[in-house]
């Protein structure tokens, strides 16, 4: 056992938490030399008066002192029959409690347990047990033993407590079978276990590693790798040449796998393009669907164009420039249209044009945006409800499905769909599938910023495609053309270099050249703590974002959440460790995935109200809503002080603080420069050197993503 692993033995003397459905729990252990232990995490089915034997390493909280994280535990078979009243009566089997325990113990004696396990039918021998209660009694004890057996198998394989727990969970009974048999499926099936979590199991087991079962599962993982880069397929070459690099995945053993996994339906192969299932029949559908759109006709009510422009311009004293004229005239006349177009162009009143016009007609209208804080914005900007496509879509995340689709469309004529450069294929494709056969579609964005996160480029390859209407909205108004954000962020958009103001100017934009990193961090915790306060009148928590294009290094996001969050919040003593982060109230906080029960988004940002350790909960405030959390839940929070670029995506924010150092050059890209400029409404500040500047502003090739939807789209109209 590894030096920083201590085991343990002793009494569960208080279950301070447990959390329902998650198997974490927080408890204190008598030990045999009564200390009174606290420890954390994942022991199974517990009970009070239970005699454990734990493995875990010490931590020291912040409120509670040393406390245990622990790895394994063990139920310890107690030696005499009052220890075996005292575990049988803990509350461990459901409907057995100290009473029955001791008559179950003064039945059997010290074979109680044996009987149990070998011999159950007995129970009904013991007085206040019949058949229907020992059966229950009798389930759950095969059912646990089998858990317990499991977890030890599966600790034995080098998982930890979680996803072990996550693996049985999903497996049951069948665990130690399904996993023995094949330890790669787990990769593909279980959340939170990995290729190399999975293939360090196959090791102990003895899988080789030229074995069939390796090959298949390093090339689904390769591809499962180049979804996450934005790709919807592989070309063959690339896929072996990356499995073969990356995972040593020989020639011969790379064809037999291509194949096999083939035959079985889980890779689609379509000439020399390689794909995951779920990508292919998402790009299929998705080109299908928007082929289908634009071989439709719009019906519902008949709109004079002309008219209805006249009409808009009377009622809400707004001239419509050229373009949003064109954008109210696509629309009209076609049943998919695309918007595209900086910053400070008019999208947002062409949007409202479009919804003062057919809701003058009677028709229905819904609005959505891919993120929550997007849904916001649309929602503040037009006056009408938003939501996110989720949530327009009805999503059920226990179901992992949709409630509007083929059989349930949308009850809307219209759908307008803002931030669309966010949306990747499958959330387009299931979009697609919920429109009725008469609705139109409009999609806004910038086609400019940076691409989707999941896999797909769905409105750069309907903007190059030109297959569907596309109004370019390009001429800045009058209200933005004062604006150094705006102009800049054109500017850079177009390949010319960033114009600052004189000195004597008030401007919204700042470029601060600095080439050291140290200096850099300290000219940022000078604007964080004084400087933008002190002459914008910034609150640096709730005003300011931070940005930065990658996570690792001294001006990485994880570097600097780090020496923002010591700065604006000091250690405070109900902080706690989660995930290998630490979390405490007044935390500004960042939500990393969709929560649809909390009604929290990826993105969302945040912050910590309160903690209560012995309750096990948090309480963040998301916009002014006050949510709950579970300890156990808590690793769905990272600390926001600094976010990538790709995190900011569809937020705006009072005033944007963005690191641009030589050290990202890697990332240097004009669309990540844009999309983070882009994101300021107030102030926009760049810490950096010009030479990074000036790399990112030429570097007009955005990473490839192989994908082939526009090519799709184009076969299925000719």
């Amino acid at each position: 056992m590894p030096d920083n692993i201590e085991t343990l033995e002793g009494t569960v003397e208080r279950i301070v938490y447990r959390a329902a459905g998650e198997g974490f729990a927080i408890f204190r252990l008598r030990t045999e030399d009564g200390r009174l232990v606290s420890c954390a995490g994942n022991p199974g089915p517990i009970g009070r008066g239970q005699r454990l034997r734990v493995a875990g390493r010490w931590e020291r909280h912040e409120k509670f002192g040393p406390q245990m994280r622990i790895v394994s535990a063990e139920i310890v078979i107690p030696e005499t029959t009052d220890g075996l009243v005292r575990m049988l009566g803990s509350g461990l089997i459901p409907g057995v409690g100290p009473k029955l325990a001791g008559r179950i113990v003064e039945r059997f004696g010290a074979q109680a347990l044996k009987v149990l396990t070998e011999e159950p039918g007995r129970l009904t021998e013991v007085s206040g047990i019949g058949r229907k209660k020992a059966e229950g009694i009798i389930a759950f004890w095969r059912d646990r033993r089998a858990e317990g057996e499991a977890l030890a198998f599966l600790a034995g394989l080098g998982l930890g407590p979680l996803q072990s727990a996550a693996v049985a969970k999903l497996y049951g009974t069948a665990t130690k079978g399904a996993v023995g048999g094949n330890p790669y499926r787990m990769a593909g099936e279980v959340s939170g276990i990995g290729f190399k979590t999975a293939d360090a199991a196959a090791r102990r087991l003895g899988f080789a590693a030229d074995s069939p079962q390796r090959a298949r599962a390093a090339v689904e993982h390769v591809l499962v790798q180049a979804s996450d880069e934005g790709h919807s397929y592989l070309p063959r070459e690339v896929l072996r040449r990356r499995a073969a690099e990356g995972l040593d995945v020989g020639a011969e053993a790379f064809d037999a796998a291509i194949l096999e996994a083939q035959a079985e339906g889980r890779l689609v192969i379509e000439g020399d393009s390689v794909y995951l299932r779920s990508l292919a029949e998402a790009e299929r559908e998705l080109a299908e669907a928007l082929a289908g759109l634009l071989g439709g006709a719009p019906s519902g009510a008949s709109i004079n164009v002309e008219r209805a422009l006249a009409w808009f311009r009377k009622k809400t004293s707004l001239a419509l420039s050229k373009g949003q004229a064109d954008v109210v005239r696509g629309v009209v006349g076609n049943r998919l249209a695309v918007v595209t177009g900086g910053p400070g162009v008019g999208k947002t009143t062409a949007i409202r044009a479009l919804i003062e016009i057919f809701e003058a007609k009677g028709t229905a209208v819904a609005l959505a945006a891919p993120t929550g804080r997007a849904a916001r914005r649309m929602a503040d900007s037009t006056g009408r409800e938003a939501r996110t496509i989720h949530r327009l879509l009805g999503y059920n995340p226990r179901t992992e499905s949709f409630a509007f689709g083929p059989e349930n469309p949308l009850p809307a004529e219209l759908v307008i769909i803002d931030e669309t450069s966010m949306v990747d294929i499958f959330l387009a494709r299931n979009l697609l599938r919920a429109l009725s056969p008469t609705a139109r579609l409009v999609l806004v964005g910038d086609a400019d910023q940076l691409p989707s996160v999941g896999p797909g480029s769905v409105l750069r390859e309907l903007v190059a495609s030109n297959l569907a209407p596309i109004v370019r909205l390009v001429n800045i108004f009058r209200q933005a053309a004062g604006s150094r954000i705006v102009s800049n962020a054109h500017r850079i958009n177009s390949g010319h270099a960033i114009e600052l103001a004189d000195a004597s100017e008030e401007s919204d934009f700042h470029f601060i050249e600095e080439a050291d990193p140290k200096k850099i961090v300290s000219i940022l915790l000078g604007l964080m703590t004084r400087r933008l306060s002190e002459r914008f009148g910034l609150d640096p928590a709730r005003d300011v974002q931070v940005i930065s294009p990658m996570h690792r290094g001294p001006l990485g996001t994880d570097g600097l959440n780090l020496l923002l969050q010591k700065t604006l919040n000091p250690a405070s003593r109900d902080a706690i460790e989660v995930a290998g982060r630490r979390l405490a109230p007044g935390d500004k906080v960042l939500q990393t995935r969709n929560n649809y029960d909390k009604d929290v988004f990826n993105g969302d940002i945040g912050r910590i109200v309160s903690m209560d350790a012995a309750a096990g909960s948090a309480v963040v405030e998301f916009d002014g809503r006050r949510i709950g959390y579970a300890f156990a839940n808590l690793g769905e929070l990272a600390p926001a002080y600094c976010i990538t670029v790709h995190k900011s995506q569809g937020s705006e924010y009072p005033a944007v603080v963005l690191i641009l150092s030589s050290e990202h050059h890697v990332m240097l890209q004009r669309s990540l420069l844009y999309t983070a400029v882009t994101r300021a409404r107030r102030l926009a500040v760049v810490i950096g050197t010009r030479r990074a500047m000036e790399t990112a502003i030429r570097n007009d090739r955005p990473a490839r993503r192989y994908t082939a939807l526009a090519a799709k789209m184009a076969a299925k109209r000719s």
